[in-house]
C-alpha cells in the first residue's frame, strides 16, 4: 500500500476516502443513555426495577405521559378554538411513536361521534328520510281522499236520481189507474150514479196525478240543482287537491336533493370537522371533559400524550421533537396561533438534560481537538500535519461508530448504543492512531532529506512494528465481542473496525502526502497520472 500511495498519491487518497465516507454517512448522533449513567447501563437499581414493573402493568408510556399545555388569550370553548384543538389532537395521534392523545374534544382518546359533522349529517339524513316518507304517505292519503270524494258525490247524485225514478214510477201507476177508470167509464151503462162515482174517482186520480207531476217536477229540479252543486263542488275540490299535490311533489323532490347533498357533504373533508350542536349542555361526556381539560377561566387547556416507548429512551426524545414540530405547524394561521405552548413530563425533562449534555460534549470535543492539534503542531512544527492527524482521528472515529451502529443496531437488532461505547473506543483509537502516525511520519526529516527508496523502506519497517501491536489489541478485544453486555460488545466492535481502517488509511495516504510535501506536483502532472495510458 505504501508503494501504491507513493506511485499514485491521488488514487491512494481517493481509496482512503472511500474507506471512510460510508461509515461517516451511516453514523448518527443517537445514544441509549436512558438513566444518564451509560457505564452502568446493564445494572438496574430497585427504583428502576420497580419502574419497569409499573410500566409492564400500565403500559410503557402510560406512567409518564407528555402534557401539552396551551394558554390562549381567547375563550377556548368557542367553535373555532375547539376545532383547532381537535385538529391538533388528530395530528398528534398520527405521529409515529404516539399511543394515545387525550384532549377536551377527545376525552377518552377517541372522537366523540356526536360532535362531528359527519355523524350529525347522518342523523339529519335519517330525520329527512322519515319526513320524506311521511310526505309520501300524505300524498297517497290525499289521492285516496280525492277518489273517495268523487265516489261519495256520485253516490249522493245517484240517490237523488233514484228518488226521481220513484216519483216517475208513481206517476206511471196513477196513469195506469186513470186509464183503467176511463175504460170502465166507457164500458159501463149510462147510470148517472155510476158515472158520478167514476167521475169522482177520476177527479181524485187527476188530482193525484197533478200532485205526482208536481212532485216529479220538484224532484227533477232538486236533482238538477244538486247535480250542478255537486259537480261544481267536486270541480273545486279537485282543483284544490291538484294545487295541494303539486307543491307536495316539489317538496319531495327538494327533500331528495337535500338528502343527496348532505350525504355527499358527510363524505367530504367537512364531515370530519368538530362542531358543537345546540344540545351540547345535555352531553355528560363533554361536560366532564370541560371540567377535566379546561381551566376555570376557559383560556387554558391540556393535551395528554401517551408514548409507545419508555419516556427516557432515545426514540421518545425523537417523538418529542416531532410532537413539537406538529404542534407548531398545526397552530399556525388559527385562532391559537399566538397561544403559549408548554410541554412537561419526564421525556421533556430528560430531553433538556440530554440536549444540555450534548451541547457541553460538543464544546469539550471541539476544545479537545483544538488542544490536540496545537500539541501536534508544537511537536512536529507543522500546522498542516497536525490538522491532517486531527482530521484523520475524527474521520476514523466517526466511520467506525457508523459501521458499529449499522452492524449492531440495524443488522443484529441489539438496540441503540450508549455513549460509553463511543467514549471508550475513542480513547483506544486515539492511542492507536497516535502510535501508528508518530512512528510512520517523521515529517520534518522527510521534507529536508527526501529519498523515495528510504521512504518505502521506512514504511515497511513501520508496518512490521505496528503489526504486533495490532495483534495484541485484537487479542484483547475479540473476546469482548462474545460478552452479553451491549456496551462491551459495542466498544470491542468499534475499536476493531477503527484499528483496521487506521492500518489501511495510514499507508494509503501518508507516503503520497509526504512525497507531495517534499516535491509539490504540478496540476498537469497530476492529470497526466490520472489519465489512462494509450499504449497497448
Amino acid at each position: 500500500m505504501s508503494k501504491f500511495s507513493h506511485w499514485q498519491p491521488a488514487l491512494g487518497g481517493l481509496t482512503a476516502i472511500l474507506l471512510v465516507v460510508p461509515g461517516l454517512v451511516i453514523a448518527t448522533n443517537q445514544f441509549a443513555d436512558d438513566n444518564l449513567q451509560p457505564w452502568r447501563q446493564t445494572q438496574l437499581s430497585n427504583a428502576e426495577l420497580g419502574q419497569q414493573l409499573v410500566q409492564a402493568h400500565f403500559g410503557t408510556g402510560a406512567t409518564a405521559p407528555i402534557t401539552i399545555t396551551v394558554r390562549a388569550t381567547n375563550n377556548l370553548t368557542q367553535q373555532r378554538s375547539l376545532q383547532t384543538i381537535d385538529h391538533l389532537t388528530t395530528k398528534l395521534q398520527a405521529v409515529t411513536g404516539v399511543a394515545r392523545v387525550i384532549s377536551v374534544t377527545q376525552p377518552t382518546g377517541q372522537p366523540l361521534n356526536a360532535f362531528y359533522v359527519k355523524q350529525q349529517l347522518a342523523l339529519l339524513n335519517i330525520d329527512l328520510a322519515g319526513k320524506q316518507a311521511s310526505a309520501v304517505k300524505l300524498q297517497h292519503q290525499l289521492t285516496a281522499d280525492q277518489t273517495s270524494l268523487e265516489r261519495a258525490a256520485t253516490g249522493h247524485h245517484t240517490k237523488s236520481v233514484d228518488q226521481l225514478s220513484d216519483r216517475i214510477n208513481d206517476l206511471a201507476n196513477l196513469n195506469d189507474q186513470l186509464t183503467q177508470q176511463l175504460q170502465i167509464l166507457t164500458d159501463r151503462d149510462n147510470d148517472s150514479n155510476n158515472i158520478n162515482q167514476q167521475l169522482t174517482k177520476l177527479n181524485q186520480l187527476t188530482d193525484q196525478i197533478t200532485t205526482a207531476l208536481n212532485q216529479v217536477v220538484t224532484a227533477q229540479t232538486t236533482v238538477a240543482t244538486e247535480a250542478g252543486h255537486i259537480d261544481q263542488h267536486i270541480h273545486n275540490v279537485n282543483q284544490s287537491l291538484k294545487q295541494t299535490v303539486l307543491p307536495l311533489k316539489t317538496l319531495l323532490a327538494s327533500l331528495k336533493n337535500t338528502q343527496t347533498y348532505l350525504s355527499g357533504l358527510a363524505t367530504s373533508q367537512v364531515g370530519h370537522s368538530f362542531y358543537l350542536p345546540t344540545n351540547v349542555a345535555t352531553n355528560q361526556a363533554y361536560q366532564n371533559s370541560l371540567f377535566t381539560n379546561i381551566s376555570s377561566d376557559r383560556r387554558m387547556t391540556q393535551l395528554t400524550v401517551t408514548l409507545k416507548t419508555a419516556p427516557t429512551s432515545a426514540s421518545s426524545r425523537q417523538t418529542l421533537q416531532r410532537l413539537q414540530q406538529v404542534t407548531h405547524a398545526s397552530l399556525l394561521a388559527t385562532p391559537l396561533a399566538h397561544a403559549t405552548v408548554l410541554m412537561t413530563g419526564v421525556t421533556p425533562q430528560q430531553s433538556q438534560r440530554h440536549t444540555l449534555i450534548s451541547h457541553h460534549a460538543i464544546k469539550w470535543i471541539v476544545l479537545g481537538l483544538a488542544v490536540f492539534s496545537i500539541i501536534l503542531w508544537l511537536e512536529w512544527r507543522s500546522l498542516a500535519f497536525s490538522i491532517l492527524i486531527t482530521a484523520g482521528l475524527v474521520g476514523i472515529t466517526l466511520t467506525s461508530w457508523g459501521w458499529t451502529q449499522l452492524i449492531l443496531t440495524h443488522w443484529l437488532q441489539t438496540g441503540a448504543l450508549s455513549s460509553s461505547v463511543f467514549l471508550s473506543s475513542l480513547a483506544l483509537l486515539t492511542l492507536h492512531w497516535l502510535l501508528i502516525t508518530a512512528t510512520t511520519s517523521q515529517h520534518q526529516n522527510w521534507v529536508h532529506q527526501f529519498n523515495a527508496n528510504r521512504l518505502k523502506q521506512h514504511f515497511y519497517y513501520c508496518g512490521q512494528l505496528v503489526w504486533p501491536v495490532t495483534i495484541i489489541e485484537w487479542i484483547y478485544l475479540l473476546p469482548l465481542l462474545f460478552m452479553s453486555a451491549p456496551a462491551l460488545k459495542g466498544s470491542a466492535l468499534m475499536s476493531l473496525i477503527g484499528i483496521s481502517i487506521s492500518n489501511l488509511i495510514v499507508p494509503l495516504i501518508f507516503p503520497g502526502w509526504i512525497r507531495w510535501t517534499a516535491e509539490p506536483p504540478a496540476l498537469t502532472s497530476i492529470l497526466r497520472r490520472l489519465r489512462p495510458s494509450t499504449n497497448h
